[in-house]
């Protein structure tokens, strides 16, 4: 998670009496031999272990696993987790299997470039320590592996989020342990319903990833360690590295990390798809213990369906898995009086909220809604897409997981760890209970609904990365030592060769050691840059020197100690390795070249995108002839009959023609449902119902909807709200709800040094002029002071329009999308904002449906185009049968 206010946060926990802290001088411990396992009763023993007695103490976790004997009184070390699954294997063969990647993927990773092991964690010899990366299978051996749904949990991507493992690695040994021994075992230890463990594992094949051993090992108290670490040895964040489909924010340089690159190539080969997953993360603390988030992507309705059917049923689970813990406090309790961490005061609780510090134990939501920002280039919305693994993925982020552990996350609080633990089960366990049932998968609305195409589509035919040209092989690699003071850059200049000295090179890995204590050192305060010298004379004021990239430094309070820098495209001529920043160190630099590309620039990979496609996907999931393609412009020229219908749609760019929006008001007039999403609400200035003037695009960060009237008060209760406020989902602040997601349909949301960009447009109409119209406020542009009414009704006639300011906008190629585009990118709040403006049952409707038509003249299987076809087919009829009459 992105760091907010670095606020020490164990205090919540001391009015409560629930803070037991631990000497970091005894072992965790792990028990890797039986006479341990004996002793201690599970290879990982949970923080607040309790047996042989058959109870916890008051205020103790009743879930917990082990032997009282051997309570973790530290965090897993990297190397015990290593023992303690080899051991748990031995144990349990049928059940589990520990992978070391660089040597049983060795087929499928390029080990010349360090795949298979982790960037490094930084030394004080100015070397760095790698470490070979690993993944564990928990699943029914005697069951083909084929006929299993695969299922991936990635364990603390950032080091210091430590929730992810200790939850993690005690589920593993809990799913194999109940396979093996108990097997009628319910997997939901708070649902007597729930699927046994012996059946979930016969169904699905569960893989744990450790992916961030450099980010593990620099804090583990048997190393020395001083504090975890966000990022990895290059002192990058693993959760930005990943392709994004959608836009995407070149400085990551998505995928230039061996351990990115790693996990990539082995998920792909274990499986091109998988059925879901969750990413585990943790954070300082919020109005919530944890957040489960729903990420962005396309996500079509049967998708929607299951996420939701899981992160509810995880929410209802946490909700009595994490009652024990007086921190937390249930979903209906009122809020705090003062938001956690803040470090405020309560002045007056007779106002209703909650005077003391405790946490709601779970809410879900789209990120934006929980934790207050978006992303590109997360591991989530990569597995969740189609370009990753098409899985049901989602990511969670858990209180006390972070820099609130005594500031470098190193403090061992028993009791939070143990919510940690019982929290990521919850989240594990729903994960494949529910994936492994069916849910209900159809999209309910009142009515018979036409929805208007137009034939615009954004297209790309994609435009592949430049690849070397010649067999040269590349630059031999370069290494030094600089000395950086504290006034002034270090610089060192070398030589990019190329064709005419025997070499070719396309791209520079340029990376920075610097001088540091067990991996901790001051690359908070510096930065790396490769520069290109010019001969050409420089403006004034300039330099001869130009950037050709430099390291994203994304936050300076992880005291990192190792950089790196890629570029593709090298030019031949005179370079330089730069170090910046107020701080001094030593620095060692290692420069080396590879043949391709440094990092795996795509070039342009080809889309062919609409928002309309929406509608397309949707229909499989609504009731047959409920929902009918009608083209723009046949309701402009009157070629079709409305009336027919119960509610017309018309999203972005449909509603282009004055003619149509005539003939929407008709349709409203006499009884009919108009609903004007994104730019289609401009249509309201052509029908008449408000001057033009008042309709106003705003580029937001995210579309979403603040549920707020116009005196300030809920308008959760409105018919068209319905299914919006559920138990347990999230909000923004002003009962702000997202709608669209801003990144998959290649919205900027960041600008060119790393700020929140806001580039989405979102559609609304002053109050004034909406509330002149006999407009209904249900909701304003959430994203904006201004109070535009984004989500409303008004009466027209006999029938109603509707508007909804941000739905489905049209993709845009203006921001960097190298991995492609989406059609379309709603949150399951739009769903049921769909739902309950499409709904609609007009008096005036004919019983007569129109003959179906395809919408926009393209194959719905292949998108070729047919309609010259088809027209020249009737030609060629019309000839023949002329010749024939004419010989009768």
């Amino acid at each position: 998670m992105r760091a907010r206010a670095a606020v020490l946060v164990l205090s919540l926990l001391v009015p409560l009496g629930v803070v037991t802290t631990a000497s970091p001088a005894l072992a965790t411990p792990v028990a890797t031999d039986d006479a341990a396992y004996e002793r201690c009763g599970r290879v990982f023993p949970d923080p607040q272990a309790f047996a042989p007695s058959p109870t916890p103490a008051p205020g103790e976790s009743p879930y917990a696993k082990g032997n009282a004997v051997c309570r973790a009184v530290d965090f897993i070390q990297h190397s015990e987790a290593l023992a303690g699954l080899e051991y748990l294997e031995q144990r349990y063969p049928g059940f589990v299997e520990v992978y070391n990647l660089k040597e049983d993927f060795a087929e499928v990773l390029d080990l010349a470039k360090g795949e298979g092991q982790s960037a490094g964690l930084p030394t004080n010899t100015l070397t760095r320590d790698r470490a070979d990366l690993h993944m564990v299978r928990i699943t029914d051996e005697s069951v083909p592996e084929k006929d299993k749904k695969k299922f991936l949990f990635t364990l603390s991507l950032h080091g210091i989020e430590k929730a992810g493992l200790e939850g993690g690695l005690r589920a593993a040994e809990d799913l194999a342990t109940w396979a093996a021994e108990t097997p009628e075992q319910p997997v939901m230890e708070t649902l007597d319903s729930s699927l046994p463990a012996g059946e979930v594992l016969k169904k699905s094949s569960v893989w744990f990833a450790m992916n961030n051993p450099d980010g593990w090992r620099r804090g583990d108290t048997s190393l020395g360690g001083i504090s975890y670490q966000r990022y990895n040895g290059n002192g990058v964040d693993l959760n930005r590295d990943w392709p994004e489909k959608g836009y995407t924010f070149r400085p990551f340089t998505p995928a230039s990390e061996p351990e990115t690159a790693t996990f990539a190539k082995v998920l792909k080969a274990i499986s091109p798809t998988w059925a879901g997953g969750v990413d585990l993360h943790g954070q300082l603390i919020d109005r919530a213990f944890s957040f489960t988030l729903l990420g962005a992507s396309q996500r079509p309705y049967g998708k929607n369906q299951r996420m939701l059917q899981f992160t509810q049923g995880a929410y209802q689970d946490a909700e009595t898995r994490l009652a024990w813990n007086p921190l937390i406090k249930p979903n209906d309790a009122p809020e705090a009086c003062v938001p956690p961490g803040t470090g405020g005061t309560v002045t007056d609780p007779t106002t209703g909220c909650d005077p003391t510090p405790r946490v709601y134990g779970v809410q879900y939501g789209t990120i934006w809604d929980t934790i207050a920002y978006t992303v590109t280039g997360a591991i989530g919305n990569w597995a969740d897409s189609d370009i990753g693994l098409n899985a049901d993925f989602i990511d969670n982020e858990m209180s006390l997981s972070h820099l609130s552990n005594c500031g470098i996350g190193k403090c061992f609080v028993q009791s939070a760890e143990q919510l940690h633990v019982d929290g990521n089960k919850s989240l594990i366990y729903a994960m494949l209970n529910y994936t492994l049932q069916p849910e209900d998968q159809r999209f309910r609305f009142t009515g018979r609904a036409a929805y208007l195409t137009q034939p615009k589509r954004l297209v790309h035919k994609g435009r592949a990365a430049p690849a070397p040209t010649s067999n040269l092989p590349v630059q031999e690699p370069i290494s030094t030592q600089l000395v950086k003071q504290p006034t002034a850059d270090a610089t060192f200049e070398f030589d990019v060769d190329g064709p005419r000295q025997g070499v070719q090179n396309g791209g520079i890995v340029a990376k920075a050691t610097f001088s540091n204590v067990q991996g901790v050192g001051p690359g908070a305060v510096l930065g790396i840059a490769v520069d290109r010298f010019s001969a050409e004379e420089p403006e004034p004021g300039g330099s001869q020197w130009t950037t050709v990239n430099q390291d994203y430094n994304q936050s300076p309070v992880y005291l990192q100690s190792g950089m790196q820098v890629d570029a593709n495209d090298l030019v031949p001529g005179r370079y330089r390795f730069r170090v910046f920043g107020p701080g001094a160190a030593l620095v060692a630099a290692d420069i080396s070249f590879t043949r391709g590309r440094a990092w795996p620039d795509p070039g342009q990979r080809p889309y062919d995108v609409s928002n309309l496609d929406f509608f397309e996907e949707l229909r499989p999931h609504v009731a047959a002839g409920q929902l009918t393609a009608v083209p723009a412009a046949d309701v402009a020229a009157g070629r079709n009959n409305l009336r027919t219908y119960d509610t017309v749609i018309a999203a972005d760019r449909t509603v282009t023609d004055p003619r149509t929006a005539r003939a929407l008001r008709a349709f409203a007039e006499s009884g009919g449902n108009v609903v004007l999403t994104d730019d289609a609400v401009n249509a309201l200035g052509a029908m008449g119902i408000v001057d033009p003037d008042a309709i106003e695009s705003e580029p937001v960060y995210a579309g979403s909807v603040s549920f707020t009237g116009p005196d300030g008060a809920s308008t959760y209760d409105d018919p068209l709200a319905r299914n919006v406020d559920l138990p347990g989902s999230a909000e923004g602040p002003d009962r702000r709800r997202q709608t669209t997601e801003p990144v998959p349909t290649g919205y900027a949301i960041q600008d060119e040094n790393g700020g929140d960009a806001a580039t989405l447009p979102q559609h609304g109409v002053t109050q004034a002029a909406w509330e002149e119209a006999g407009g209904r406020t249900v909701g304003t542009v959430g994203d904006s002071s201004s109070g535009n009414v984004t989500y409303g009704e008004l009466t027209v006639g006999k029938g109603r329009i509707r508007i909804l300011g941000s739905f489905l906008p049209f993709p845009t190629d203006e921001f960097d999308h190298p991995f492609g585009l989406n059609d379309y990118a709603i949150t399951f709040t739009a769903y049921e904002l769909a739902k309950n403006s499409w709904s609609w049952t007009n008096p005036a409707r004919l019983a007569t449906p129109p003959p179906a038509r395809p919408a926009t003249g393209r194959l719905p299987a292949t998108g070729a185009e047919v309609w010259p076809a088809l027209v020249a087919l009737l030609g060629v009829g019309l000839l023949l049968v002329r010749r024939r009459r004419a010989r009768t």
